[in-house]
Order: C-alpha cells, then sequence, then structure tokens
C-alpha cells in the first residue's frame, strides 16, 4: 500500500468518526461500521452522547433554562469531539468519556 492510500484511508477512518456524533448517525457506524479500535472508541462515545441528548431535552421540558444552557454546552462539547476525531485524536469529553477506557495501543 503506498503513502496516497494510506492517507485515504486514515481521512476515511477520521470522517467515519467524526459521523459518530451525529445523533442518530451514530447508530448506524456503532452498529455496522466498526473496523477499527478508533471508530469503536468514537461510535461509543457518540452512542453515550445520544442518550445525554435525550436526558438534556426532557430536562428542557420542566427548566427550560436549565435545559437550554445544558443543550449548548452539549452542542460545544460535540463540536469540539468532531473536530478532533477528524483531526484524528482521542478526545474524551468531560463527564461522559470516562465511561469508556481508552484501548491499550
Amino acid at each position: 500500500m503506498d503513502n496516497r492510500e494510506q492517507e485515504n484511508d486514515l481521512s476515511e477512518e477520521n470522517l467515519l468518526a467524526a459521523l459518530c456524533y451525529i445523533p442518530f448517525l451514530v447508530l448506524y457506524v456503532y452498529l455496522l461500521k466498526r473496523p477499527s479500535l478508533f471508530i469503536r472508541w468514537h461510535s461509543k462515545q457518540g452512542v453515550l452522547m445520544l442518550g445525554l441528548v435525550v436526558v438534556i431535552l426532557s430536562i428542557n421540558q420542566w427548566v427550560p433554562r436549565v435545559g437550554n444552557l445544558l443543550f449548548f454546552l452539549w452542542l460545544i462539547a460535540l463540536l469540539v469531539a468532531m473536530t478532533q476525531a477528524l483531526v484524528g485524536r482521542r478526545w474524551r469529553i468531560p463527564l461522559v468519556g470516562v465511561f469508556i477506557p481508552l484501548p491499550k495501543v
């Protein structure tokens, strides 16, 4: 495999890892496309973020100001995690990433 093919594989892997942070699209990646440890790790974190947004939206029904603040913080964490995945890094989302152990490489 030459260098150009390696770059294409890595960019595809990074793109799939970034897609793990889009709600409900993470389920496709988590259930069907898990070829590497990198994508699996990001998909697990994306599933936890999906569950967290469901909780945040239900809080928003009862306490709108708190729910809006939590949703804003969730969105910022989601965008940072997506950016880090595109770059090829594992970034533990505070309070969410602690539930997923880093794989030993």
